[in-house]
């Protein structure tokens, strides 16, 4: 997190041509990372706090968030790199506001009021069912794309009313 709000204050103190020019640095960082995330896993010593068993996918994956161990670095800070690279390529584009890209905007703009509305949202049951009921795949799919509808929707709405009332609800 630290990570992310020091490199945010240094993109944001720069002009937007030199930001723009981050695209293939960020991406070259990106893939190197990701690879050598593969390099770190497959010798399975050295920065795997997480020893991996097989070559199951899901042994692949199994790391150490807590503390972070060097392939857990390595994946998800090069993931970062990849998705800041592919945004500003976005943003160079003109797709920034419209489509997929927009609705992304308009989660990123109300993180918090996001994050706590999906707990609540995805917890609730319908009547007459049962507590702990199970859905296979496709249904699961089709009711997760229904709740961020109704999350963008949501959000879309309080971000005009953070607008409105921005002193008390800045950090929400």
């Amino acid at each position: 997190m630290g990570l992310g709000w020091v490199f945010g204050t240094h993109l944001h103190g720069i002009d937007r041509d030199k930001v723009s020019r981050l695209k293939l640095p960020l991406a070259a960082t990106g893939v190197a990372s990701i690879a050598l995330f593969f390099v770190v896993r497959y010798f399975n010593g050295y920065g795997n706090l997480v020893r991996r068993w097989s070559d199951d996918i899901l042994d692949w994956l199994y790391l150490s968030k807590y503390p972070p161990d060097i392939a857990f670095l390595l994946w998800t800070l090069g993931g970062m790199c990849l998705f800041l690279a592919l945004g500003l390529v976005i943003e160079d584009r003109g797709w920034s506001g419209r489509g997929l890209a927009g609705a992304v905007q308009t989660f990123g703009r109300v993180p918090l009021f996001f994050y706590l509305t999906h707990l609540w949202l995805y917890r609730l049951r319908l009547p007459g069912v049962p507590a702990p009921f199970h859905l296979d795949l496709p249904q699961t799919f089709v009711l997760w794309a229904a709740g961020l509808v109704v999350l963008w929707l949501l959000c879309s709405r309080y971000e005009v009313f953070k607008r409105r009332h921005p002193r008390f609800l800045q950090y929400i």
